[in-house]
């Protein structure tokens, strides 16, 4: 649980970091929704909306970023401060990278829509629905700081995989009959692909690894006779000294 800070300034800037990356999540999320359907549907109108929203979530992850680092120069977090900011980071990163997912489905969509309707097309539903849940509760994890619910996508996740590789074995034995449509299964495996693993946003929990501080240079023999300082000539030894003649 996230305790208040003595700074509020300090609170105010983790509040808004969490209020852009929530904000993110949602836009992403509702981007990869829109692509689905408009896939399924044949919606080339709801394909280009997709793809021209695109630049909103890229805006969110550029502000993540800049709050992010400010956050770190200016204030100096530690211990879970510094988790959830970096966290926070990479996350924006995971949401950018769905919803480029999501333009890439809408743009398939545009071209399958260009052809004959094709039924195995709903085979994407199931995926996308399991994909969705895994989303939504991560999300969720990340707002209500539950390490907990985190940890429990991992089994689910498993099972989302199990599903992509049914969906696209039968995608691939639908190519090996040659009626005409493999160019639209192709694109099918593809969407398949980028619904397997929508990143998991309840890393935040995790701990940075520690850094191991490295151990001091071994010493090489009579380096130590090396940083000695040479003894101040007398005043004697330098009055005896001939002086250098020039040529």
């Amino acid at each position: 649980m996230h305790t208040p800070h003595i700074l509020h300034d300090f609170d105010q800037a983790i509040a808004t970091l969490r209020g852009e990356v929530l904000a993110m999540a949602g836009k992403a999320r509702h981007n990869l929704e829109r692509a689905v359907h408009a896939l399924l549907e044949r919606n080339v109108e709801l394909a280009n909306a997709v793809i021209a929203d695109d630049d909103d979530v890229d805006e969110h992850e550029r502000r993540i970023d800049q709050i992010g680092m400010e956050i770190l120069v200016r204030f100096h977090p530690m211990a879970t401060d510094l988790r959830f900011v970096v966290s926070s980071m990479k996350i924006s990163m995971n949401l950018e990278r769905i919803s480029d997912h999501a333009t890439s489905i809408a743009k398939r969509a545009k071209k399958m829509s260009a052809s004959h309707e094709l039924q195995d097309t709903t085979l994407i539903e199931p995926l996308y629905t399991m994909a969705d849940h895994l989303l939504r509760d991560a999300i969720s994890a990340y707002s209500d700081h539950n390490a907990t619910l985190g940890a429990a996508l991992h089994l689910r996740d498993k099972e989302l995989d199990r599903m992509h590789k049914e969906a696209t074995a039968t995608f691939g034995a639908r190519i090996e009959q040659s009626n005409g449509r493999s160019q639209d299964y192709l694109h099918l495996i593809l969407v398949a692909r980028t619904r397997r693993r929508p990143r998991r946003q309840h890393r935040r929990g995790r701990r940075l690894p520690r850094s191991r501080p490295r151990p001091p240079p071994r010493e090489q023999p009579g380096a130590g006779l090396m940083r000695m300082p040479l003894p101040a000539p007398s005043p004697a030894a330098s009055k005896s000294r001939p002086a250098s003649r020039r040529p």
